[in-house]
C-alpha cells in the first residue's frame, strides 16, 4: 500500500485501517502521526461544540488532540469498531475533563463533581415541584442515597467553595458596631 505517496491527501478507510493495524502491531510512530493528521477535522469539529464554555477554541482543540492520541494508542483494530466512533469518545472525554478541572483551585474528584451536579439538578427540580427548598430526606429519596450521604455531599460543597481574598467581610467590633474589613 503506497500511503507515503499522498502525505496531504485524505486516506481511504482501508488505508487508515492498515495504519491502525501497523501502529497496533509495531508501534510505528509515522503511522500514528498520519492517523492523527487524518482526524484533525474531527477534533476541530468536536472542540467547536464546546466553544461556548468560556475557553479558547485553540485550547479545546489541543485537549482534543490529547484525547485523539490516547485513542490511537489504545485502539484495537481486531475488535471491528470504527475508529472515528472510538476516537470521538476519547476526544470528548478529554475536553470535558479539561473543562471540569479548569479554573478550580482545589480539585475535587470527578465522581464527587458528577454526584454534586446530579444533586443540583434534583434540588432544582424538587424546589420547582414543591415551591420551597427540599429537605435532605426528599433529596435522598429521589437520588436513592442514604440521607447521611446527602448531608455529607451538601457539606462538601462548602469545603470546595473558594472565597476571594479581596471580598469585603463584615463583623461586629467590641462596641457592637458593624465593621467592614
Amino acid at each position: 500500500m503506497k500511503i507515503a505517496d499522498k502525505p496531504n491527501q485524505r486516506l481511504t478507510e482501508e488505508e487508515i485501517q492498515f495504519l491502525l493495524t501497523k501502529y497496533a502491531q509495531y508501534g510505528d510512530a509515522s503511522a500514528r502521526d498520519t492517523i492523527v493528521m487524518q482526524y484533525t477535522n474531527l477534533v476541530e469539529s468536536i472542540a467547536r461544540k464546546f466553544a461556548g464554555s468560556g475557553e479558547q477554541v485553540e485550547d479545546l482543540v489541543q485537549e482534543g488532540f490529547i484525547g485523539l492520541i490516547n485513542a490511537v494508542d489504545l485502539f484495537d483494530p481486531s475488535k471491528g469498531v470504527k475508529f472515528s466512533t472510538y476516537a470521538t469518545h476519547f476526544i470528548i472525554g478529554q475536553i470535558k475533563h479539561y473543562l471540569r478541572d479548569k479554573g478550580k483551585i482545589i480539585k475535587e474528584p470527578a465522581w464527587l463533581q458528577e454526584l454534586n451536579q446530579r444533586m443540583s439538578r434534583v434540588i432544582e427540580s424538587l424546589t420547582q415541584q414543591y415551591g420551597r427548598p427540599p429537605s435532605e430526606n426528599e433529596i435522598a429519596n429521589v437520588m436513592n442515597l442514604p440521607e447521611e450521604t446527602v448531608s455529607e455531599l451538601l457539606m462538601t460543597r462548602e469545603v470546595f467553595k473558594v472565597s476571594s481574598l479581596d471580598a469585603v467581610t463584615t463583623h461586629e467590633d467590641n462596641n457592637g458596631y458593624t465593621v467592614d474589613t
